[in-house]
Order: structure tokens, then C-alpha cells, then sequence
């Protein structure tokens, strides 16, 4: 919760993986929130307040997934409405607003991009979902200490270079002060 909360406020990417990672892990446990309270919450060294508000936090998102039947996949709605508002902005950033930056970005990235979406088992997976997919399986490799290639560390970059302006575009979206030119179509 405490982690959570400030990944959204700085850094939306982070802030999905961060909770992908968070449903894998009450996934692993089988929602129990008898082991979420002994292998998680337990370990936070706060006052009993904050650590029953983490508790609950848990909870919520365990409650949510089970009325959802996300046990075995899929995300909680938070986060899918996330990404389907990061999917709109990339779209307009890339369509509707003169943002060279991100465009040129986007061109780096998107064989990369491209060839996760082939590799995806969903179907009509949106750029922005493919390259969020591809850097939680690298976070993933990196936590269970894998090697990655040389290679699929420089396509990675690519796409964690896009998703870090997307983030600083999103960020900008919500308080305010995005401020790009429309592009004119004739």
C-alpha cells in the first residue's frame, strides 16, 4: 500500500507492474489473506493503524479478485482502466498532438513492441499492453537473478524508454499541464 501509493503518484508504469507483481503474489498464495497477514503484512515494521489500513488494502484487492475471478489471471479494474487511459494517451500523442519526442521514441520501439504482441497469447493486445507485458517479464527475470541477453536488453530499453515518457506525459495529463500543439490534418 505504502509503495502502491507513492509509484502512482510518481510513476504510473511502475505503479502497474508494482500491482501485476502484487497480484501474483496473493495469486501464489491462493488469496488467503491469513497468509497474506503472516507472509506480508507481518513483515511491515509500522504502528498497529498503518499496518491494519495495509491489511485492509490487501483485503480489498484480494475481495476483488476473487468476485472477479482473477485467480488464476487478469487484472483488478483500477488497473485495466489504467492501461486503457495510458492506450488512449499513447494514441493521442502519437495521432492527435505534435510530440516529436514520443513519436521518435515510439519509432525505436515498435518492432520491439511488434514482435511481444506476436509472441502475446491475447489476441489484438494493444502496443501499450505488449510492452508493459515484456518489462514485468524482465522485472521477473531480474528478480529470479536470470541472464538476459544482450539483445533483449537493448530491445527492452527501447520499450522502458517509451514507457518512462508515457508515464511523464500521464503524469503531466493528470495535473494539468500537458502541453502539446494539435497536429492539423488537411
Amino acid at each position: 500500500m505504502i509503495i502502491a501509493r507513492e509509484k502512482r503518484k510518481s510513476n504510473i508504469v511502475e505503479y502497474i507492474l508494482y500491482m501485476w507483481n502484487v497480484e501474483d503474489i496473493l495469486r501464489s498464495v491462493k488469496l488467503n489473506m491469513a497468509e497474506v497477514e503472516r507472509l506480508i503484512v507481518s513483515q511491515y515494521d509500522v504502528d498497529e493503524k498503518v499496518k491494519t489500513e495495509i491489511k485492509q488494502w490487501y483485503s480489498n484487492i484480494v475481495d476483488e479478485m476473487k468476485d472477479n475471478r482473477l485467480q488464476e489471471k487478469g487484472h483488478i479494474e483500477d488497473i485495466v482502466e489504467l492501461i486503457s487511459e495510458l492506450n488512449m494517451l499513447h494514441q493521442s500523442l502519437l495521432h492527435l498532438y505534435i510530440d516529436n519526442q514520443y513519436t521518435a521514441l515510439f519509432d525505436k520501439a515498435e518492432n520491439n513492441i511488434k514482435a511481444l504482441s506476436e509472441k502475446s497469447k491475447v489476441k489484438n493486445i494493444t502496443p501499450i499492453e505488449a510492452g508493459l507485458n515484456g518489462l514485468y517479464g524482465i522485472m521477473l527475470l531480474r528478480m529470479k537473478k536470470k541472464n538476459i541477453s544482450t539483445e533483449t536488453n537493448e530491445s527492452i530499453k527501447t520499450i522502458s524508454d517509451l514507457m518512462a515518457l508515457l508515464s511523464i506525459r500521464y503524469r503531466e495529463m493528470k495535473s494539468g499541464n500537458l502541453h502539446l500543439n494539435f497536429e492539423r490534418k488537411n
